[in-house]
């Protein structure tokens, strides 16, 4: 009796990963879900039953790693592109937000500035009424 759990196709990818379906080999199954293969034309022997369960279980244990489609493919695409444009929103507010605090800043300085001169001007004002007023020695 056939093992109906045995995934045929599967197996003998796993045994022969150069065979190709349909052509090296064609497997059939009834209304019953039963398998056999049908033709086999692949350089190599015809697997057994037990070859052909042994295959399944290593398939089970370890399956092959597909590669991504091609729409898989872009969707990562996709997630990396907003990622990065994401990352890059971020630094535009941060490189804006650096501009804002150096643009107050340059405020405050012209605004310092603006009040040492003023007080150079109160002081210089002091000093010529002091030496006018013969409270400080020297002339002005």
């Amino acid at each position: 009796m056939v093992d109906q759990s045995i995934n045929f196709e599967s197996a003998i990818r796993r045994l022969f990963p150069e065979a190709r379906p349909n052509i090296d080999y064609i497997i059939v199954a009834d209304f019953d879900g039963v398998q056999e293969i049908k033709y086999w034309g692949y350089d190599a022997p015809q697997p057994s039953i037990q070859e052909l369960q042994i295959a399944w279980e290593e398939h089970l244990d370890n399956p092959p790693i597909e590669p991504p489609t091609p729409a898989e493919e872009l969707q990562a695409v996709k997630l990396q592109l907003a990622s990065v444009l994401k990352i890059n929103a971020e630094k535009e507010i941060e490189l804006q937000t650096l501009k804002e605090q150096n643009a107050s800043i340059l405020v405050d300085n012209a605004n310092k500035a603006i009040d040492l001169a003023n007080i150079k001007q109160q002081n210089a004002e002091i000093l010529k009424l002091l030496a006018e007023n013969n409270i400080v020695g020297g002339t002005i």
